[in-house]
């Protein structure tokens, strides 16, 4: 029996259509995700939009596969979409790096409010938890873009595990800020960690821990994020 459900999901932003530099098709997106859904060998818990329904069940299971549907309207209900929505289309904002006013930040309404509902999701499988598993992983639908499948196959869930057992994992890669850090303010984010000088990005590509820990980490995350 796993003891590891794996939390991911799909849903077109609009990204395909961006006309930057940052676009990506969504054909391409579907294609990663099909091949995540057939090497993951452990129970999933997926957030995708209805019209994925068919092409899931192409590649999964319906006896280790949850299905929960997430669409626009449930995008704009998020705590703080409003809030989002102005820093994003302020010049004070998009204007601090050339690079920018042409990312998905800046382009596309949905991308981060996608982005920073995936912990509440995230928190949301642990708490509906159909498949009865101790530790949860979020893989990023898109991730065989970047990671080679054979590392997600039949030795995954035993590697990744032991990584979970006393505190939750974050992958994390160096970033030395030049007045920011991924758009937030360098300063201010100096200031969150407590005047420590931060030089680690955490991945929201991965991460995952025990449902305790899942849950007392989202009521962080959700102040942090109010603030």
């Amino acid at each position: 029996m796993s003891s590891l459900t794996v939390v991911s999901g799909l849903i077109n932003i609009g990204r395909g259509e961006m006309g930057t530099s940052f676009s990506r098709s969504f054909d391409h997106y579907k294609e990663c995700f099909g091949k995540l859904l057939k090497v993951v060998q452990c129970p999933m818990m997926l957030f995708i939009s209805p019209d994925l329904e068919s092409f899931v069940w192409e590649h999964r299971d319906r006896s280790n596969t949850t299905l929960k549907f997430v669409t626009e309207d449930d995008l704009r209900k998020i705590p703080f979409y409003e809030q989002i929505q102005r820093i994003r289309t302020d010049p004070e904002w998009y204007q601090q790096k050339g690079w920018l006013a042409e990312s998905t930040q800046a382009r596309l309404e949905f991308y981060n409010p996608l982005e920073m509902s995936n912990f509440f999701l995230f928190n949301e499988s642990t708490l509906y938890n159909p498949h009865n598993t101790q530790y949860f992983l979020w893989l990023d639908g898109g991730i065989v873009n970047t990671v080679q499948q054979g590392l997600l196959g039949s030795k995954f869930e035993n590697e990744v595990v032991k990584y979970m057992e006393e505190s939750a994992l974050f992958l994390c890669f160096p970033y030395e800020p030049d007045g920011e850090i991924h758009g937030f303010k360098a300063e201010a984010m100096n200031q969150f960690a407590r005047g420590a000088h931060v030089n680690r990005v955490a991945r929201g590509g991965l991460f995952g821990g025990s449902k305790e820990h899942i849950n007392k980490l989202n009521g962080l995350y959700y102040s942090y994020l109010g603030d």
